[in-house]
């Protein structure tokens, strides 16, 4: 589990613990829209869980996120 924090620069570009970078296209009294840098840390096993099937495990990834 990641620490919640977050660092913003110009009320535009941010830091935080879930995401690696993001920027905000739209930024007002606390509604955000913009897209972000992610890196899901999670790794799945194949052993894990019989959802997976004939997938090989799965590594963690970085993954683009827009948001609203």
């Amino acid at each position: 589990m990641l620490p919640d924090i977050e660092t913003q620069c110009h009320n535009w570009l941010y830091v935080s613990g879930t995401d690696l970078l993001g920027v905000c296209g739209w930024n007002h009294g606390g509604d955000k829209a913009g897209a972000a840098i992610a890196c899901d840390f999670t790794e799945r096993l194949q052993d894990d869980s019989r959802q997976l099937g004939p997938l090989p495990h799965v590594e963690p990834a970085v993954r683009l996120k827009l948001f609203i």
